[in-house]
């Protein structure tokens, strides 16, 4: 598979230790509904020693339950990722919560880990997830508020040869 290097921004949200930002690939709706996304694992670190040592033991294509928190204290709704025993290790990102809800309200959805990246790789990269499922007619992801540019940018003018 070729390298692409916007890819690898999307996937890794660009994160560096001194960085506030963070990257990540525009999900879009495609014909016939169903999709796939991939992110990193979110506020693992926040749980008890139980979720760091069974992040340890997951297996790539080891397969996740999916649940709708909403007494998160951080974001009120958040979507959780458990172990099928059902340990708690994660959240989805902030980025995608409005998103991922609507789709767990309306049609069945999977996840399950893609990759596992254990130490030194750094703690926000630890997991990579692969969320599917599919779009409810008619909705447009990555539409709210939050995704709307800060400043339009203008076209440039260009000069007229003389």
């Amino acid at each position: 598979m070729p390298f692409d290097p916007i890819e690898v921004l999307g996937v890794s949200e660009g994160r560096r230790a001194t960085d506030s930002l963070e990257i990540f690939p525009r999900v879009e709706r495609t014909e016939g509904g169903p999709f796939a996304i991939k992110f990193f694992l979110h506020g693992w670190r926040h749980i008890n020693e139980q979720a760091g040592a069974r992040i340890l033991r997951l297996a790539p294509g080891e397969d996740l339950s999916v649940a709708l928190e909403v007494t998160n204290p951080a974001t009120v709704a958040a979507v959780q990722l458990q172990t099928r025993d059902r340990i708690l290790i994660g959240w989805a990102p902030r980025y995608l919560i409005d998103d991922l809800i609507r789709v767990i309200t309306s049609c069945p959805v999977a996840a399950k880990v893609s990759r596992v990246n254990l130490p030194p790789a750094p703690p926000s990269q630890r997991v990579l997830v692969l969320f599917e499922g599919c779009w409810p007619e008619g909705y447009e992801p990555m539409n709210g508020q939050q995704f709307q540019p800060l400043v339009i940018a203008q076209e440039p003018v260009l000069a007229q040869a003389s």
